[in-house]
């Protein structure tokens, strides 16, 4: 507590009395300054006859007992102030007698060893309070604040993505440009299925070490190639195939008497590139008056005294395989009216 406040208040120091103290040279000591310094300060605030202030009270603003603001407007609550040992049930009786629990004299109705007033503990937790500190709550409330920042960019009230000028307009600006630039490249760079023709001059080579041709069982077989020729105009860049099957028909019939597979093939932008495509021919029949045997036999006897030969006629089916281009497009052309290349033994 302050000196000011306490009995002798407003005394020098120790220092101040060697500073205002001076000692002349006869040896005495001569004093300069008002002596009222010994004196209180506070007396000197107060004229005679003024009233003077209530003593302080360092423990007022702490128990509560001191002057409130409310009051001296007169809307102050009938409020009074409740000392510690209303709480503390140890030290009520002390306090009832009056007497210091220290030094045995009378305290006024209070516990001179009390300390600050606990606080009253303020009301529980209500249910929408406890429902926002969970995680369902959090949960929701992240939801809101999403659902707003939807609600404000759809009016052109604030960007996305942490980007100020990014409103729903210049979205729309800029998804819409980003759409046509992106037709454009796979326009351009997405290839196109090819388009085979028989080379009809020379449509099929069989190598003639291979050619079989029996009765019992009934069937045949031989190996050789297809010539075709593939248009790749329609696509941009060059074409490369993963695989591509061919499937041969007999034209009459429809059965299937041969397969093929070309295999991984690069093939140049352009309207006629020769393709020379492997191929395998294998039927097998129950006796010699299958239809589809007899085709191939008529076509491709030997040819006797005689003798006149028919003409093939198939159809070729091929299946692509395009690397970057979806699904697997169908190119399909016929062989009609062409002379065998080959002959089957005599003894066949």
């Amino acid at each position: 507590m302050s000196r000011y406040y306490t009995q002798g208040a407003g005394r020098p120091d120790a220092e101040e009395e060697e500073m205002m103290d001076r000692v002349v040279p006869g040896g005495s000591r001569q004093v300069r300054g008002n002596t009222a310094a010994h004196q209180p300060l506070r007396d000197s605030y107060y004229d005679d006859g003024e009233e003077r202030d209530q003593g302080f009270d360092v423990r007022a603003d702490f128990d509560g007992a001191g002057p409130r603001w409310s009051e001296m407007y007169g809307v102050a609550k009938n409020e009074t102030y409740r000392p510690v040992y209303d709480h503390d049930v140890a030290a009520a009786p002390m306090a009832a007698s009056g007497m210091d629990s220290m030094k045995g004299t009378n305290t006024g109705g209070y516990d001179a060893s009390e300390m600050v007033s606990v606080p009253v503990l303020g009301p529980e937790w209500g249910k929408g309070e406890l429902h926002d500190v969970s995680r369902r709550g959090q949960d929701d409330i992240k939801a809101e604040k999403r659902r707003m920042n939807f609600r404000a960019w759809s009016r052109d009230q604030r960007g996305m993505c942490g980007i100020s000028w990014m409103t729903r307009t210049v979205f729309v600006f800029i998804a819409f440009a980003f759409i046509v630039a992106l037709i454009l490249v796979l326009y351009f760079t997405i290839p196109r299925a090819v388009t085979f023709t028989i080379y009809d001059s020379d449509p099929l080579y069989v190598d003639n070490s291979t050619l079989v041709l029996t009765r019992t069982p009934t069937n045949f077989s031989f190996s050789g190639e297809l010539h075709l020729l593939a248009d790749s105009s329609s696509s941009w860049i060059p074409v490369q195939f993963s695989n591509a099957v061919a499937t041969v028909y007999d034209l009459e019939t429809m059965k299937k008497i041969a397969t093929g597979n070309l295999g991984k093939y690069k093939m140049a932008k352009g309207n006629a590139n020769a393709v020379r495509f492997p191929i395998n021919f294998a039927y097998e029949a129950v006796n010699t008056s299958d239809t589809t045997w007899t085709d191939m036999y008529n076509a491709c006897q030997y040819p006797f005294s005689g003798v006149v030969r028919a003409t093939l006629n198939f159809r070729v089916e091929i299946v692509q395989s395009i690397v970057g281009l979806v699904g697997h497009p169908m190119s399909v052309d016929s062989i009609t009216g062409v002379t065998c290349p080959f002959q089957f033994s005599s003894a066949s």
